[in-house]
């Protein structure tokens, strides 16, 4: 089974959808990691694209069978 991870930067008055976000990063977990959640040492969380005041991010997680 393999976990597959999408981040969407949005901003806090509009919808947080696939037509409504600010930025995003999608990856999948490492083999063996099934653990939803967003770690430090994320790209997105510890750059410049991070959500600032105003902004959050949505996580989604799917778990699928290889």
């Amino acid at each position: 089974m393999t976990l597959y991870v999408l981040l969407l930067v949005c901003a806090a008055n509009q919808p947080c959808d696939k037509t409504h976000y600010v930025d995003f990063q999608a990856f999948r977990a490492e083999p063996g990691v099934i653990i939803c959640g967003v770690p430090a040492t994320m790209q997105i969380v510890q750059s410049a694209r991070a959500p600032g005041e105003g902004y959050y991010i949505r996580q989604r997680c799917e778990l699928r069978r290889d």
